[in-house]
């Protein structure tokens, strides 16, 4: 990887920095009317900006991200109003997201360019995909609330959509001692093949935490969060069929495994997908789509539990998928969406082995088939839009449930919006909640009911002059959740009780001096939550502020988080609240070569976050204050 970034810094040497001053305005500049009017798609499968958008979202562009010190989707997530992530110990620099104070990161739905990165076994896409790469995302919708009318299951409390970019040529280098990373985007279109492709290779030897007991030696020494990965992603497409390959890999050592801090922990998580389209647009008004998918995930992990003695837990798991989506414009002011979804997953393998026992298989290794089939109907009339939808889904484990969506919006002035929403959604049972067996710790509940969700909400969108305002209110009700239980001595999973959360949340966005100078601040408060213990922050708030002077571009942003608790089992503790805050300098020495400063947690700040697994669970250290430097070149 050293020589790589070498490699790369004789390469930037030789290229030529004469170029025109406008074509930096062109490449830094984005002006809030630009940003008021993005595409947004994931909320309806149609166009719209987020004015007439039937939910609550927000955007980040690669314009946007391109100028902040935030490095993967985790990161970014701290800036979304409704959203945080925070560090957890599944493994080691694994995160743990929610959306509006509510269940974890198996709720949030994330999809990149349409296919699921969710899988069956934990329901989470961010533990196969940790720490994902922002270098080539065109743009990331957020959308908050119940997606399950479109999408389905894990649409429970929200949807993140990356979209990556098709015509991007660059490479670029991130290093500081003990770390690099190393990333090319390439892009080839001619006539009517288009392929673009994003490949990024990561090592950090990791930073050092004082005074932790090693669960293997017994000992208490000082670790390292190292770790290390890959990802490639191929997107192709002729006339009207498309292909998409990915794959993503990280390995972690030394520090957290299943939520055990050892030395000998040894860890990797990959996910691998496989994409094929097909569009048929020929008939005026009407379009197809077609895709056929196959994912296939797996993990490996060395831990222990007990003194000197190590244990290996390995699961993997596939999943075959065919998605069927349909668009008829009727006319300029109604549109049909309408669609089917297969899929089936599969469990093939769950063991434990330690070398002294016979290897244990954890889980009853099987699969399910899961049918869906969704319609939906947008209307215009006059300042009204009105969107009326529905979807119902068939799991062959536990049954069916059917979930519908109504939104009105009214914008009676092109800068005012007013939106009034009502959604449902579910999430399906995990295949760990689910076939968990030979387990000293837990075991799986066949009889589990998919938890599911009511959410209305109100949302005012203003502009006013050079700013941007965001307004919402939500309230959800939570039925049949997912807890751990006691059943006969033993620890499983069951259906237990009702929960309510409500809150608010704001956005504003503003541009000054003539568009050099560009600020985004957004926060979120939790006004009632049924959390006997409240392990995610009720309070939030993130500022982003901008500056472009000349070939200089200046970013100074953070967030803040609340304090948290954290459940002991005989007794509750309070983690302090806690500020971080950021930079990036960035100079363009031409239009195609810039180089770049970045420090996160300029002010050293040193916090603790929930563990979340764990019996009983721990605080988890965080970094401290780090300093890159940076290299990117267009070509």
């Amino acid at each position: 990887m050293q020589k790589i970034s070498l490699s790369l810094f004789i390469l930037l040497s030789l290229t030529s920095f004469a170029q025109a001053d406008e074509e930096l305005d062109t490449l830094l500049a984005m002006s809030l009317e630009e940003l008021l009017n993005v595409e947004i798609t994931s909320s309806s499968y149609v166009k719209e900006n987020i004015y007439t958008v039937p939910s609550s979202v927000t955007v980040f562009t690669y314009e946007q991200i391109e100028k902040m010190n935030v490095n993967s989707l985790e990161e970014l997530m701290n800036y979304v109003p409704g959203f945080q992530s925070n560090r957890a110990a599944t493994y080691t620099n694994q995160y743990d997201a929610h959306v509006r104070g509510g269940l974890g990161e198996n709720n949030i739905l994330v999809l990149y360019d349409g296919q699921r990165l969710n899988m069956d076994w934990g329901g989470s896409a961010m533990i196969r995909n940790q720490l994902l790469s922002l270098e080539n995302v065109e743009r990331i919708e957020f959308i908050k609330g119940p997606g399950s009318a479109l999408y389905g299951s894990n649409a429970f409390t929200g949807v993140v959509n990356i979209f990556t970019k098709k015509d991007l040529n660059n490479i670029g280098t991130r290093f500081k001692e003990n770390y690099v990373n190393a990333y090319l985007n390439y892009a080839y279109n001619e006539d009517d093949l288009r392929i673009s492709s994003f490949i990024k290779g990561i090592y950090d030897k990791g930073e050092e935490y004082s005074s932790e007991l090693d669960s293997y030696t017994g000992a208490y020494r000082n670790p390292k969060d190292k770790n290390s990965g890959s990802e490639a992603y191929v997107n192709a497409q002729y006339k009207n069929v498309s292909l998409q390959l990915r794959h993503m890999r990280r390995d972690t050592q030394g520090w957290y495994a299943l939520g055990f801090n050892s030395d000998q922990s040894d860890t990797y998580v990959s996910e691998d997908f496989m994409r094929l389209g097909y569009t048929y647009d020929n008939i005026s008004s009407f379009t197809s789509e077609l895709f056929l998918s196959y994912v296939q995930g797996e993990g490996e992990s060395d831990f222990s539990f007990l003194p000197g003695l190590l244990s290996t837990a390995i699961v993997k798991e596939e999943s075959i998928e065919v998605q069927w989506q349909n668009s008829y414009h009727v006319n300029a002011f109604n549109t049909v969406h309408f669609g089917a979804e297969y899929r089936h997953p599969e469990l093939t393998e769950a063991s434990l082995k330690n070398g002294v026992a016979p290897t244990d298989i954890i889980a009853h290794l099987g699969a399910r088939d899961i049918y869906g089939l969704y319609a939906q109907y947008q209307g215009h009339f006059s300042d009204i839009r009105l969107t009326l939808g529905a979807r119902y889904d068939n799991y062959s484990d536990f049954g069916s449930t059917f979930n519908p969506r109504l939104a009105a919006v009214y914008q009676p002035f092109e800068d005012t919006s007013f939106k009034l929403l009502y959604g449902s959604a579910f999430s399906a049972p995990t295949q760990s909640e689910l076939l968990l067996k030979n387990n000293a710790v837990t075991s799986g509940n066949p009889k589990l009911q998919p938890e599911t969700i009511q959410t209305y909400e109100a949302i005012l969108i203003q502009k006013i002059v050079s700013s941007s305002l965001s307004l919402s209110y939500f309230d959800s009700r939570i039925q049949d959740t997912i807890v751990s239980a006691f059943d006969n001595g033993v620890l499983t999973f069951a259906n237990l009780g009702d929960k309510r959360f409500s809150g608010i949340e704001v956005e504003l966005l503003s541009e000054f001096l003539n568009n050099t100078l560009t600020t985004r601040f957004g926060a979120s408060h939790i006004l009632h939550s049924d959390e006997a213990v409240q392990s995610t922050p009720e309070t939030t708030a993130s500022a982003i502020v901008n500056y472009r002077y000349d070939k200089f571009n200046f970013n100074l942003n953070g967030f803040y988080h609340s304090s948290t608790e954290n459940d002991y089992t005989s007794s509750v503790k309070t983690l302090d609240a806690y500020t971080l805050v950021n930079t990036k300098v960035q100079y363009f020495i031409s239009s195609d070569l810039s180089a770049y400063f970045e420090m996160q947690n300029i002010f050293d700040e040193e916090y603790t976050t929930p563990s979340i697994v764990g019996s009983p669970p721990f605080d988890v250290s965080n970094r401290g204050r780090l300093s890159y430097l940076g290299l990117k070149y267009s070509f």
